[in-house]
């Protein structure tokens, strides 16, 4: 049975299995990289996990944008593009420009 439950913090997901699902889909997306990325102050990382029977079968990186690092996700941009104001979530990676919801490739007996 698949259970969905977010993380604070990338210490509280296996490494291992987080890179198992990035697979070669890069660097910007590996468990080391998304550790520096979460130690910086521009933003508040929290993690969306999927597992089943223990397993990690799906992940997907949120940043709460505290300053934007870049002008493509500071607040000021998304209220112009918009016609909204307050702060910007982002589901998916801010640093490395290189973001993908993970998914684990089912076995013949789940597809």
């Amino acid at each position: 049975m698949t259970a969905i439950r977010a993380a604070e913090r990338l210490a509280d997901v296996d490494g291992a299995g987080w890179d198992a699902l990035v697979g070669d889909d890069g660097f910007y997306l590996s468990y080391d990289w998304l550790r520096c990325v979460e130690a910086e102050p521009y933003q508040r990382s929290a993690y969306l996990l999927a597992t089943d029977s223990g397993t990690l079968t799906g992940a997907l990186v949120l940043n709460w944008v505290r300053e934007g690092f870049t002008a493509r996700y500071r607040a000021e941009r998304f209220a112009g593009l918009l016609g909204i104001d307050g702060g910007t979530l982002v589901a998916g990676a801010v640093r490395g420009y290189r973001s993908t919801l993970l998914l684990a490739r089912p076995g013949p007996a789940r597809r």
